[in-house]
């Protein structure tokens, strides 16, 4: 698909650009090395990937801070020989997400976690004490953190996956499945106003 992506302002250090698209989770760039004039005074790509809904632009140069822009509409206007795809875009705040890997006191440290966002694996290892981490998201992603519960220990035998928004303390998504080796999974769609997502597999702590 063909975007135009427009910088309204930029700091003096910042630049040049790498562009990241939302269907891979901001894993491989579609342009490199984007000057900044280039991006104040409007870029149009062609590389877009077909269905991206926010684009990051990172910059790559002294400064290494990033933006998300949100592809928000298209109009498209078709002649007998071409069809040209216009979209306009708008800077949009980013989310952080953190994750929290705990494991149940006196359980052997052989159940598992993963963390994704938009389906792709983020994060993932053996339950443990203080695991943890943090990602970048946007509003419409979808999070998704499993926890597969140990294959054995007294008292063991059990998974739980709990997804909440903005320090409330009622999780927007939560499971828990009992036994050996089961696997529990809290999957949620980031809403408008979300400030702040945590994830936790295993026991919720403060």
């Amino acid at each position: 698909m063909t975007v135009l992506i427009t910088l309204t302002s930029a700091g003096a250090d910042a630049g040049p650009f790498d562009l990241y698209s939302d269907t891979d989770g901001y894993l491989t760039p579609f342009a490199t090395g984007i000057l900044k004039a280039t991006l104040l005074s409007g870029y149009t790509s062609s590389a877009v990937p077909d269905g991206t809904t926010s684009i990051r632009i990172v910059s790559t140069g002294t400064c290494t801070n990033f933006i998300y822009v949100s592809v928000e509409g298209t109009t498209t206007t078709t002649t007998s020989t071409s069809s040209t795809t216009t979209t306009t875009t708008t800077t949009i705040a980013p989310i952080m997400a953190y994750w929290y890997a705990n494991k149940i006191p006196g359980c052997p440290n052989n159940a598992v976690y993963t963390v994704s966002k938009n389906s792709v694996v983020v994060a993932s290892g053996v339950l443990g004490a203080g695991a943890s981490g943090s990602f970048v998201i946007v509003e419409g992603d979808i999070v998704e953190i499993t926890n597969t519960s140990a294959a054995n220990g007294v008292g063991c035998d059990e998974a739980n996956a709990n997804i909440f928004r903005n320090t409330n303390p009622t999780a927007v998504a939560t499971d828990t499945q009992t036994g050996y080796g089961v696997t529990a999974t809290a999957t949620w769609t980031v809403t408008a106003a979300t400030t702040i997502v945590e994830l936790y597999a295993g026991p919720v702590t403060a």
